[in-house]
């Protein structure tokens, strides 16, 4: 199966060939039980580290105005939720910018290149990019 693979300390973006998705996240060096999933739209699925916003490599890129750290994993399913080749038809690699540093993210925020992170629940902000992880997430 087909997966697309994010390399961010390479800025490099490939599809790769892998039995399935949790082969694919070994692959991209995500660890087991340590992941989170997203979804960049209708069809297009991500893996990235549960963590990663708060690693000290800070290899930062960006999909659709939206900023991640770290490798990932972008998988392709059907309108049921299956898992389907992933076929990059341009669609990712126009959309994808890299970022070196936590300076460069700043500068692609104020530009409007892409929306500052912040992770709300029932819409109040717990925590909101730069700034480290929160206490009650240790």
């Amino acid at each position: 199966m087909k997966f697309g693979l994010v390399l961010t300390e390479k800025k490099l973006f490939e599809v790769i060939d892998a039995e399935n998705l949790q082969a694919a996240e070994a692959q991209a060096g995500l660890p087991p039980h340590e992941i989170d999933h997203g979804i960049l739209n209708e069809e297009l699925g991500i893996v990235v580290g549960e963590f990663s916003m708060f690693d000290e490599r800070k290899h930062f890129f960006s999909i659709n105005k939206k900023l991640f750290c770290g490798n990932a994993v972008i998988y392709q399913f059907d309108e049921r939720g299956v898992t389907q080749d992933f076929e990059d038809t341009d669609s990712i690699t126009s959309r994808l910018a890299w970022y070196n540093d936590q300076h460069s993210v700043e500068i692609a925020i104020m530009a409007g290149r892409i929306i500052r992170p912040e992770m709300t629940i029932n819409g109040q902000v717990y925590w909101r990019w730069p700034s480290a992880k929160p206490d009650w997430l240790k």
